[in-house]
């Protein structure tokens, strides 16, 4: 009833977001909820807290489409991240890995604006709440800005832009990581619109 990313000895059971994951695409692709797979799978889930359950990587993609609050995603503020003075003081960029700036950016650019996209109903999760009240009743899916509208973006919101154009790679890639140069490419269409 559940997947792995890596079989672990240690934990043959499964893990959670894994099997969001792979639930949420089965289920895109047709598979019915009521089928064997579907139905451990999602008992599985339930089990370990629902989509509540997830680590913060997935609940950024489960916002993304409207699955899950953004309020309820870590908030990490712009002013710490972007080119400014203050975010020069308080950076930690040189504290912790280097993989972990190439993704806070794009993170907390898109829990800051919120950005979500309409999701056709088969995108929608709600029987993965353990209490389905906490499902996100109405999805709210802002403008996107038109172009040349980021002159009029605030200071934070432009700082944070520069910041991730400044570790493109020579390949195109944001930090060298497929899920960091995803989520910045989110982050720049939703910017540039």
């Amino acid at each position: 009833g559940s997947w792995s990313n890596v079989w672990d000895a240690n934990d043959p059971s499964g893990d959670i977001d894994a099997t969001i994951f792979d639930y949420w695409f089965l289920k895109i692709v047709g598979v019915e909820e009521d089928s064997d797979a579907m139905t451990r799978a999602r008992d599985f889930i339930l089990l370990r807290g629902g989509l509540e359950g997830a680590q913060t990587m997935t609940k950024v993609f489960l916002s993304m489409f409207g699955n899950f609050e953004w309020d309820r995603v870590v908030h990490i503020p712009l002013f710490a991240l972007d080119d400014s003075i203050i975010g020069r003081l308080v950076s930690f960029e040189d504290e912790v890995a280097q993989w972990v700036w190439p993704h806070v950016m794009p993170i907390a650019y898109l829990r800051h604006n919120r950005v979500t996209m309409a999701p056709p109903s088969n995108f929608r999760l709600p029987e993965l709440y353990v209490d389905p009240n906490r499902y996100p009743s109405m999805i709210t899916v802002e403008q996107k800005p038109i172009f040349g509208a980021r002159k009029q973006a605030p200071t934070h919101t432009r700082g944070l832009m520069a910041r991730m154009f400044s570790i493109i790679q020579p390949a195109g890639s944001f930090g060298t990581y497929s899920v960091s140069t995803l989520l910045s490419s989110v982050c720049m269409h939703h910017f540039y619109g």
